[in-house]
């Protein structure tokens, strides 16, 4: 069975670093072809996400592939001006994830 793989996409996300983790695990594979991972991209709620560059990336799953992952990766986001300044961006993992929230600097 290969290794399960999580990646996390929450708004903010650089697009090409929630895609890296795809395309390095995906191709991974034993000598025989075998895949050696199997890789899940998730959000909150399996939501639409908002990326740093303005545009929303729809996932096909929600938190409740971590009840199977063996890794979690949290893809890069940045907060960007354009998504401070409208108050969309949510620096933040759920509360029951982190025990605590961190908000960005006013």
């Amino acid at each position: 069975m290969p290794h399960r793989v999580a990646v996390l996409a929450l708004d903010g996300v650089l697009p090409l670093d929630l895609g890296i983790p795809a395309r390095v695990f995906n191709e991974a594979c034993t000598s025989d072809g075998t895949r050696l991972y199997s890789v899940s991209t998730f959000s909150p709620g399996g939501r639409a996400v908002r990326t740093h560059e303005d545009f929303r990336i729809l996932v096909d799953h929600d938190e409740s592939v971590l009840q199977t992952a063996d890794t979690v990766v949290i893809a890069t986001q940045e907060p960007g001006e354009h998504l401070l300044a409208t108050g969309r961006y949510r620096a933040t993992l759920p509360r029951r994830w982190t025990g605590s929230v961190r908000r960005p600097a006013s």
